[in-house]
């Protein structure tokens, strides 16, 4: 039983995309979500930590269906590139977990001429929900 007195959520066959999934709390997400039967796709910038993330999972869970969709959120036209990534391969996102983010010492800006940590941590995850909304609102509730 949940907290409250609500039903655990059944996570089994559904489809769930969790970027910044490669390294810290995105990555322990991605691990402990593989184990419940989700069909999980990762969304990471860097293809290393890509491919060590989905060795990992493989290794703990056995399980070889897990997905990766590359791509920098710092740049807008890959938030749009990895949304149509994500529309094109999913019917429905039952979970959309928006992790990635970055912290910058010093202020730096997008090419598309926005502060990285504000383009990075809040415009990429608006665009991101505004394009996804259909496969979300396909898997209600969501």
């Amino acid at each position: 039983m949940m907290p409250g007195g609500g039903k655990p959520l059944d996570l089994e066959s559904k489809t769930i995309v969790v970027t910044g999934a490669t390294s810290g709390i995105g990555r322990a997400t991605a691990l402990g979500l593989a184990k419940l039967g989700s069909r999980l796709i990762l969304v990471g910038r860097d293809a290393g930590r890509a491919e060590e993330t989905l060795a990992e999972i493989r290794d703990l869970t056995g399980r070889s269906d897990v997905e990766v969709v590359r791509g920098d959120f710092a740049r807008l036209a890959e938030v749009r590139r990895v949304a149509g990534e994500l529309v094109a391969r999913t019917e429905a996102i039952h979970v959309l977990v928006n992790n990635a983010g970055v912290t910058m010492l010093k202020r730096t800006t997008t090419v598309d001429g926005f502060e990285t940590t504000f383009a990075v941590n809040h415009l990429a995850y608006f665009l991101l929900t505004g394009l996804l909304l259909p496969r979300l609102r396909a898997a209600v509730p969501a």
